[in-house]
């Protein structure tokens, strides 16, 4: 018993000093990608939400591949633990209680909201798979709402002042944003703060925004109606940000205009990205094979950095 509390504590240290290790390499690599051109939305889009969770993915994985059998394979029944150990452990473990913590409150008061609106929503006829909301000022025209199965809300005011193709085209953006799991990604983000990664977090929001237009929209006159449709929403209705964990059709401000400008120059060439799914799995396949090629000495290694570092 002892020996398997020992090991929790020596792999949440692991874990909480490689988060923050990864977190700060994510920190330089993003100040130097973002300078560079970024003309595919849904492929920067993917690329910036894996850059931001790959501190979080990268040091569990490492866990529990490498620590854990580490400890259980090399470290010697004798308790070593000193209290730096201790120290790792405790912070760890207050990093992932503190994020989920946020996590559920965010939930939680998205929930109450959102439960409210639903008892006055109801169908309409101009929008299928989506119910209307009474008019709010402090909420978006259409809300997207919910992680594992989301569903639409659309406003009354949306349906009032937009044309049955710009309401139509609209809803087609959201349910974009359904079928990248966005809302999903944002609580997986929400769950995982870290000190300077406003910038990279906004990046993805802004670049999750274009990806939904560009694969919403299929031709120049539904790049239109986007635009148009983004236009009369933005002046009846103020910019406002959505609940934790959904989306709205206009919820950056200051995006707005910037996502008009690209409708209006709309090109069927530029609107859809080059799937980049190859290259991730011969990645994954050449990173597996390494480590199952030399496994047993990225063991000992990763026991040698535990032993100098952890304990």
């Amino acid at each position: 018993m002892i020996f398997i509390l020992r090991g929790m504590m020596v792999a949440l240290g692991f874990f909480g000093v490689l988060y923050c290790l990864l977190s700060v390499l994510t920190l330089c690599v993003w100040k130097g990608a973002r300078l560079l051109g970024r003309k595919r939305p849904v492929r920067w889009a993917r690329w910036l939400f894996a850059i931001r969770i790959f501190p979080l993915a990268g040091a569990a994985f490492c866990t529990l591949a490498f620590a854990i059998p580490a400890f259980l394979l090399l470290e010697p029944a004798a308790i070593d633990e000193d209290t730096r150990t201790v120290v790792f452990s405790v912070g760890a473990l207050l990093l992932v209680a503190g994020g989920l913590l946020r996590v559920l409150m965010a939930q939680a008061r998205a929930a109450r909201l959102v439960a409210g609106l639903r008892e006055r929503a109801f169908a309409p006829k101009p929008v299928t798979s989506s119910r209307m909301l009474p008019a709010q000022r402090d909420l978006p025209p259409l809300l997207l709402y919910g992680v594992s199965a989301p569903k639409l809300l659309v406003s009354d005011t949306a349906v009032a002042v937009l044309t049955a193709d710009e309401l139509r085209v609209a809803v087609r953006h959201e349910l974009c944003h359904k079928r990248s799991r966005d809302n999903l990604k944002k609580l997986l983000l929400y769950g995982v703060p870290f000190p300077g990664m406003a910038s990279l977090e906004r990046a993805w929001l802004e670049m999750a925004e274009f990806a939904a237009d560009e694969e919403a929209v299929s031709n120049p006159r539904e790049a239109l109606d986007l635009a148009a449709a983004l236009i009369k929403l933005t002046k009846v209705l103020p910019v406002q940000r959505p609940p934790a964990f959904t989306t709205g059709l206009i919820s950056l401000a200051g995006l707005a205009k910037l996502r008009v400008e690209r409708l209006l120059h709309w090109q069927e060439r530029s609107s859809r990205a080059v799937p980049g799914q190859r290259w991730g799995f011969l990645s994954l396949v050449l990173v597996t094979v390494s480590c199952a090629a030399y496994y047993g000495e990225a063991l000992r290694f990763t026991h040698w950095i535990t032993e100098r570092f952890i304990h």
